[in-house]
């Protein structure tokens, strides 16, 4: 059993009440066991309230500030990637889940890498790297496999538009749109264009204030 805390360090400003908000870097604490991630949030002082259920292509979690996170890791957290996390995350799901027999995961991974390979024709490397990720995470014993179809799908996204090229990396390491550090971090983005669009405005039409 082990305790860990991802370095996902995602700028957001978080609600915490009808007045309260919270600007931090954010990262993701989590654990083999819900009970253990509990107890352990319980150490640090998080309210239960913080805990995030997860979704099926997601994972148990905490939020958790930088301050924070340098307190997780004193009290004997073991500081891993984002991107491990979520492989952390999926062989967690994979254990707790009904017995799936090897043979079907691996007819599973079969159809879920045809359908990756027909993505990649079409040049939706976004979908690609998804159903490489879950044929990944449905016949890991076939690691090195996945890691060159994953590997190749990322280059073909190296040489297309950034968004096409964010979204695929995104989907290759496991992180969906849905994902709430994602949205905060988009969040983010919208309220800093936002704030300079303002400013730019201020400067149009003030030249000397912006002197």
């Amino acid at each position: 059993m082990a305790i860990y805390v991802d370095d996902m360090n995602l700028p957001a400003t978080v609600q915490n009440g009808p007045r309260v908000s919270h600007t931090s870097e954010w990262s993701h604490l989590l654990a083999d066991t819900e009970d253990e991630l509990h107890v352990f949030a319980a150490r640090l002082g998080l309210k239960r309230s913080y805990f995030q259920q997860g979704k099926p292509d997601w994972f148990p979690h905490y939020d958790v500030t930088r301050g924070m996170r340098f307190k997780a890791l004193r009290l004997g957290a073991e500081p891993v990637s984002a991107r491990d996390a979520v492989v952390i995350a999926r062989e967690r799901n994979t254990r707790q889940a009904p017995e799936t027999s090897r043979a079907d995961r691996a007819a599973m991974a079969d159809q879920w890498a045809h359908e990756a390979g027909q993505a990649y024709r079409d040049g939706d490397t976004e979908r690609a790297a998804q159903l490489v990720q879950a044929a990944a995470a449905a016949d890991p014993a076939r690691g090195e496999l996945w890691e060159r179809r994953r590997a190749q799908v990322l280059d073909r996204a190296s040489r297309m538009p950034l968004a096409v090229q964010t979204a695929t990396r995104l989907a290759a390491a496991g992180i969906g749109p849905d994902d709430p550090a994602y949205q905060r971090l988009c969040e983010h983005n919208r309220l800093r264009r936002e704030a300079q669009a303002g400013a730019d405005r201020q400067a149009a039409s003030d030249p000397e204030a912006a002197l």
